[in-house]
């Protein structure tokens, strides 16, 4: 059987990896699809915040 600590370490590890493999490929994103980005973002935090 497998100890929780361990799953839980190898988990966060996994999660880790996953993050810093997102963010290299990300920095490779030209400036102009990281604005698109960042305007989606907006938008949708708009539409999350605005009153029914």
């Amino acid at each position: 059987m497998v100890k929780p600590s361990s799953s839980s370490s190898s988990t966060s590890q996994d999660a880790l990896a996953l993050f810093n493999s997102l963010r290299s490929a990300y920095s490779a994103t030209p400036t102009a699809l990281k604005i698109i980005d960042l305007y989606v973002g907006f938008a949708v935090s708009t539409a999350i915040i605005q009153p029914k």
